[in-house]
């Protein structure tokens, strides 16, 4: 008798199926998501490292003295927000430095200028007395004429030494300035009387511009006499005979102008520049000055919160101006006072 069998099949597990093809998606997606998270990841990380990569490259630049490092900006971000505030103290550092470069250079060349400035007296007067204990101890005429022309650069070596320490003073903020309300008007009839008659013996004109109205000014009266007396002297001294010379005040809006001007020899165009640096001699100097005159007016100046301005011709004259805010000055009635 022949065998028989019976064959069963099994019906395919579709939820199986479904669940293995939904397990690759899920694979393929989370491969794909990681690829794609690193990728950005990458991009971002680049993004933040290399403004900070940067900025770390600009400061060992600035570290090893290039201060003109700087460092481009990307954004409004907190990094771009930080490259901005290094760029502006990388500025201030540089301007600071230039600034003490440029002081280091001036007082260089401020004491080069007062060192031969002191050497000129001091080299005479050595000679006056080498001559005097030689060729000329017996002679009598000789040593009054000596002696005499060793007290002119012991004058000037005097008036040197006190108009530095008066410059190193302003300079260094030492001088503290005594303010009080005075009138202008007055302050410079007192300072210009003696010089009229200076200028009268001279052959020159002194002439003080009258006033619309009196001017009360709040300022230190010794400081501002030295300014304007400097002035006075310098347009005397550079005014030929037959010049004029004259002084005056007036009332700005923002600034009250006291000024002095004259009919002198004038001043080159390529010497204004200079006409307020110490121990800057114009071509028609003469050697008894110090060339500090102007530099003494400038900071007395400047000390008053004040500026002061020079306009010069050759051959016509020079007028200097003198400017002070208007906040320290008023004009007021005599019936006030």
């Amino acid at each position: 008798m022949e065998s028989s069998y019976v064959e069963l099949s099994r019906s395919p597990n579709m939820a199986a199926e479904a669940l293995a093809a939904i397990r690759r998606v899920f694979l393929m997606a989370a491969l794909g998501v990681s690829l794609l998270a690193v990728t950005v990841g990458l991009v971002i990380s680049r993004g933040l490292t290399a403004p900070l990569e940067e900025l770390a490259a600009a400061a060992k630049r600035m570290n090893s003295g290039d201060l003109s490092a700087r460092v481009p900006v990307h954004g409004q971000d907190e990094i771009g927000l930080l490259a901005a505030r290094f760029n502006g103290m990388a500025t201030a550092l540089e301007r600071s430095f230039a600034t003490l470069a440029a002081e280091r250079d001036a007082l260089r060349r401020f004491v080069a200028d007062a060192s031969h400035e002191l050497r000129t007296p001091i080299t005479a007067l050595r000679t006056f007395n080498e001559l005097l204990q030689g060729s000329a101890a017996h002679d009598t005429a000789a040593q009054y004429e000596f002696l005499a022309a060793g007290q002119e650069q012991i004058s000037r070596l005097e008036r040197i030494t006190q108009n530095l320490l008066k410059l190193s003073r302003l300079d260094g903020g030492l001088v503290e300035l005594e303010l009080n309300d005075y009138a202008l008007g007055e302050l410079v009839c007192a300072v210009a009387a003696p010089f009229q008659t200076m200028a009268h013996e001279k052959g020159v004109d002194l002439q003080i511009e009258p006033l619309a109205a009196p001017v009360l000014a709040r300022f230190d009266r010794n400081q501002l006499e030295m300014a304007l007396i400097n002035l006075l002297d310098n347009a005397l001294k550079f005014t030929p005979v037959g010049g004029q010379i004259q002084v005056g005040i007036v009332q700005q809006v923002e600034h009250v102008q006291l000024w002095v001007a004259d009919s002198g020899l004038g001043i080159a165009d390529d010497e204004l520049a200079h006409i307020f640096e110490r121990f800057h001699r114009g071509q028609h100097a003469t050697s008894a000055g110090s060339g500090l005159g102007l530099a003494i007016v400038q900071s007395i100046v400047q000390a008053h919160g004040g500026t002061v301005e020079v306009v010069s011709q050759l051959g016509v004259g020079s007028r200097f101006t003198i400017n002070l805010p208007v906040n320290e000055c008023r004009v007021y009635d005599k019936e006030q006072r």
